[in-house]
């Protein structure tokens, strides 16, 4: 395995744990609230998800597209929600 696929599997797990964690059985609970998710965007922030795709020249991670569309499905699994946020 590359390195580059060993940090494309790590980054697609890191999404999933996140998922699991902060989002499966509270997806009732937040749409009820009817309001912003700052908190889940701040940790989508911190897992470096916006400008994923972007090259590193720019500063973001230069994912391909396998492995963008691979965490959108994470999220999507999780809250279809929180793919607006990143798209």
């Amino acid at each position: 395995m590359n390195p580059d696929t060993h940090h494309d599997e790590d980054l697609v797990e890191g999404v999933r744990r996140f998922v699991e964690r902060d989002i499966l059985g509270k997806v009732q609970a937040l749409e009820a609230s009817d309001t912003y998710p700052t908190h889940l965007i701040a940790a989508l922030a911190e897992l470096g998800l916006f400008g994923a795709a972007v090259p590193p020249a720019y500063g973001g991670l230069g994912i391909n597209i396998p492995t963008y569309a691979r965490i959108m499905e994470e999220l999507a699994y999780g809250w279809t929600a929180l793919n607006c946020y990143l798209n």
